[in-house]
C-alpha cells in the first residue's frame, strides 16, 4: 500500500531537483528557492533565480496535484499574480502530470492568452493520483522535467527560443550579435585585402561608395563595407527561411564543403529573384570581395544555426519583429543609413496624404520608414488589406543596403501574404522619369507562375521621404557627368544650372514632375534654404511650380538629435492648372516634444487623432498657443518680392519665431 503523500513533499523534492540539476550544468542560474512574497500569504512554488541576492527572477513554477487541470482558472490566476510579484519574464504550470511553459504576462493583464503559451515541456501520462510520484520510474520522469524546465528557461534567456521556435525576437536578435560581430571584423580585413590587391576593383567599389554618399556618413568606408555585407547576408538567409513559409518548393539552403560561400548561396538567392525582391538579392558588387576562409567558415555555421529553427512554427509578429530589430539605430547610423523617427514620419504623411490616395513614392526610401508607416496608416486608419497597400506603395533607393531593409520592412507588416511583393528598387530616383518601364512580378494568379511584367512608372498623388543631407560641397565631390545630370534636372526645372545646391533641392525639382496636379509632396530638408543664398532660387520655384502649404519646425527638440543639423517639414501641392490661386504659407511651430503632442501610436485611434490635431492646430488664427505658434505669409506677396530681387532670399526662418530660442536656433 502506498504512503500518504502530498503537493509540499513534492514541491520539496522538485525544488531540491532543480538545485540539484543546477550545481552540476552551467545554466548561468544562482538557485531555486520557495518564497512567501505575495500579500494573501500564497507560496510562489518554486522560483529560478539568475541572480537572487539582486532579486533577479527567470522563472516561476506553480505546483498542483493532477486532480488539478492545467486549465483551472484559479490555477492559471495564482501563477501570473506569482509571476509578476517577482517579475519572473517566464511561468510554469505544473500539477505533477504535466508540466507547460508561458511568458507572464504583462501588467496589468492577469490571465494566460493562447499567444502566451511556449511549450509542452514534459508530461507523465501514467500520473494520475499524487501517491503515484512515488514511484521509482515515475520519480525520474518528473525529475526529467524539473532538468527540461531549467533548459528551456537557459534557451529563452540566452537565444530567445525553445525547441527550435524563436519566442524572445529581442534575445534572439541579440544571440546573432556575436556570429555577425565576429563575421563583420573578418570581413573588414577581406575588404580591405580585396581593395588593396586589385586596384580596378577599388576604383570601382570607390565609385560605388562616392555614388551612394557613403563616404560623407562614415569615417570607416572599410568597416562600413564589411557592416553592410555581413547584415546582407543575415538577413538574405532569415528572409529566405522566412519566405520558405510561402514557398516550400524552396530548398533548404546546404553550401557544399569547399566550395565558394558567396557562389553557393547565389544560387538560393537567384531562386527567391524568380518570384521577386529583387532588392533584397539582386548581384552586389560586394559579392566581388573575396572571402577569407576564416569568414567563410562563419557563414557556414551561421547557414547551419539559422538551418535548425522550425520557421514554420514561429509566429508571424516574432517573425516580423526578428526584422524589425536585425539592424540597431546605432548601427545603421555606422552603415550611412540615418533613421527617421517613426513619429516624425507620421507627422509628414498626416499633411501630405488624403484618404483617398492611390499612389505613394519615397524617392530615397532608406530603411522604408515613411513606407512601412504609410502602410500602417492605411492599414489601421483606412482597412486597406496588405496587398492593396503594397500596390500604393512605391520606394527607391541609389543604396541596395537600404533598400533591402524597406523591403524587409513592408514585407513584415503580413508574412502570411501570398503577394508580399513590395514595390522597391535600387534605382538612382535622378535617373527616372514618369512613364519609364518597371519590372513588377506577376500576380500568383497569373497562368500560375512567376515571373515579372513591364509597369510604366506613374505619377503620384504624394511624394514623401527624407532625402539625404548633403552639402553642396559634397555634391562636388561627384564626378563631372553626374554634377552635369542634377544641372541638367535643375536646368529641365527652370532652374539656372549652375545653382549650388544642397541634395535635397535637386529632389524636390525632380519630384515636381512625379507628382499628379493636386498631388502633394512632404519632405523633411535641411533648415539652410529659408535663409541662404540659394535659398531665393528654391523660394521661388516652390511658390511658382509647386504652392508651399506648410513649414514645419520644433523649437521642443531637434527632429534629428544625432545630426547637427537643423531642420523642417516642407509640404507642397502641384497646382491644378496655371490658373490656382496661390495660398498663404503656413509656419506651424512645435513648442512641446512630438509625443507630447501626439501621443504613443500604439492607441487604437491614432491616426485619426494625429489627424485631428494637426487640423486643429492649422485651423488656428496667427499666434502662440500652449503646444505650438502659427504664422501665416501672403505668398503672393513673397513672390512679387522674389521676382523683384531674385537673388535675394526672404528669411523665412523668422515667421517660426516664438521667444528668445529663435535666435538660438537661427542665429
Amino acid at each position: 500500500m502506498a504512503r500518504a503523500t502530498n503537493e509540499w513533499e513534492f514541491q520539496g523534492d522538485a525544488l531540491s531537483w532543480m538545485n540539484s540539476v543546477m550545481s552540476s550544468r552551467s545554466y548561468g542560474f544562482d538557485c531555486a528557492t520557495q518564497e512567501f512574497a505575495n500579500k494573501d500569504g500564497k507560496r510562489s512554488d518554486i522560483i529560478v533565480w539568475s541572480d537572487v541576492s539582486a532579486r533577479v527572477a527567470v522563472l516561476a513554477t506553480e505546483l498542483k496535484t493532477p486532480t488539478t487541470a492545467l486549465s483551472d482558472p484559479t490555477f492559471r490566476a495564482d501563477a501570473v499574480r506569482k509571476a509578476q510579484t517577482v517579475n519572473a519574464p517566464y511561468l510554469a504550470l505544473w500539477n505533477m502530470r504535466r508540466a507547460e511553459l508561458y511568458r507572464t504576462p504583462p501588467q496589468p493583464r492577469k490571465t494566460l492568452e493562447s499567444d502566451d503559451f511556449i511549450a509542452t515541456v514534459g508530461e507523465v501520462a501514467s500520473l494520475t493520483k499524487v501517491e503515484h510520484w512515488l514511484q521509482s520510474s515515475v520519480k525520474d520522469q518528473l525529475h526529467d522535467i524539473a532538468r527540461l524546465l531549467l533548459l528551456a528557461a537557459h534557451d529563452l534567456l540566452n537565444k530567445g527560443s525553445y525547441g527550435g521556435i524563436v519566442i524572445d525576437p529581442v534575445i534572439f536578435v541579440d544571440s546573432l550579435k556575436d556570429p555577425v560581430g565576429r563575421l563583420r571584423a573578418s570581413l573588414r580585413n577581406d575588404v580591405n585585402r580585396s581593395r588593396t590587391k586589385d586596384r580596378k576593383l577599388n576604383a570601382r567599389l570607390q565609385a560605388w561608395v562616392d555614388q551612394q554618399g557613403l563616404s560623407h556618413f562614415v569615417s570607416d568606408v572599410d568597416d562600413a563595407l564589411a557592416g553592410q555585407i555581413a547584415y546582407r547576408l543575415t538577413g538574405q538567409i532569415l528572409f529566405y527561411y522566412a519566405f520558405r513559409r510561402q514557398e516550400p518548393t524552396l530548398p533548404e539552403i546546404r553550401v557544399k564543403p569547399g566550395a565558394s560561400v558567396t557562389a553557393e548561396l547565389r544560387k538560393y538567392w537567384d531562386r527567391v529573384r524568380v518570384f521577386d525582391y529583387e532588392a533584397l538579392y539582386q548581384e552586389s558588387i560586394l559579392e566581388e570581395i573575396g572571402m577569407s576562409t576564416a569568414s567563410e567558415s562563419i557563414v557556414r555555421h551561421l547557414v547551419q544555426d539559422l538551418a535548425a529553427y522550425n520557421w514554420d512554427e514561429i509566429r508571424l509578429d516574432v517573425l516580423g519583429a526578428i526584422f524589425e530589430q536585425l539592424i540597431p539605430e546605432s548601427e545603421r547610423i555606422l552603415l550611412g543609413q540615418y533613421y527617421t523617427p517613426a513619429q516624425l514620419a507620421d507627422v509628414v504623411l498626416s499633411l501630405t496624404l488624403e484618404d483617398n490616395v492611390t499612389s505613394v513614392l519615397d524617392p530615397a526610401v532608406g530603411s522604408g520608414t515613411f513606407l512601412f508607416r504609410a502602410h500602417d496608416r492605411l492599414a489601421r486608419k483606412l482597412r486597406l488589406a496588405h496587398k492593396s497597400i503594397l500596390d500604393i506603395l512605391w520606394g527607391f533607393d541609389i543604396s541596395s543596403f537600404p533598400a533591402e531593409l524597406a523591403v524587409i520592412n513592408l514585407c513584415r507588416q503580413d508574412l502570411s501574404s501570398q503577394a508580399n511583393y513590395p514595390r522597391v528598387g535600387v534605382r538612382d530616383f535622378f535617373y527616372l522619369n514618369p512613364g519609364d518601364s518597371i519590372d513588377l512580378p506577376l500576380p500568383k494568379s497569373a497562368a500560375g507562375a512567376t515571373g515579372h511584367i513591364a509597369t510604366l512608372l506613374p505619377q503620384f498623388d504624394a511624394v514623401v521621404g527624407n532625402p539625404p543631407f548633403v552639402r553642396s560641397q559634397q555634391l562636388d565631390d561627384l564626378d563631372a557627368k553626374y554634377k552635369g545630370h542634377l544641372s541638367t534636372i535643375a536646368a529641365g526645372a527652370g532652374v539656372m544650372r549652375d545653382a549650388k545646391f544642397d541634395a535635397f533641392a535637386y529632389f524636390i525639382l525632380h519630384a515636381e514632375k512625379f507628382l499628379k496636379p493636386g498631388g502633394r509632396l512632404g519632405l523633411i530638408t535641411s533648415a539652410a534654404w529659408l535663409t541662404t543664398e540659394y535659398g531665393a532660387i528654391l523660394q521661388r520655384y516652390l511658390l511658382e511650380k509647386l504652392h508651399i502649404k506648410h513649414l514645419v519646425f520644433s523649437a521642443a527638440e531637434p527632429f534629428f538629435p544625432y545630426q547637427k543639423i537643423n531642420t523642417i517639414i516642407l509640404v507642397a501641392e502641384k497646382p491644378l492648372n496655371a490658373n490656382a490661386v496661390i495660398q498663404p504659407v503656413t509656419f506651424l511651430t512645435f513648442t512641446r516634444s512630438l509625443l507630447e503632442l501626439f501621443g504613443s501610436s500604439e492607441r487604437a485611434n491614432y491616426w485619426i487623432d494625429i489627424d485631428s490635431s494637426l487640423d486643429a492646430m492649422l485651423s488656428s488664427a496667427d499666434g502662440v498657443y500652449d503646444h505650438y505658434s502659427i504664422r501665416r505669409i501672403d505668398a503672393a506677396n513673397a513672390l512679387a518680392e522674389l521676382t523683384q530681387a531674385p537673388t535675394k532670399p526672404l528669411n523665412w526662418a523668422r515667421p517660426f519665431r516664438t521667444s528668445d530660442i529663435y535666435e538660438e536656433i537661427f542665429k
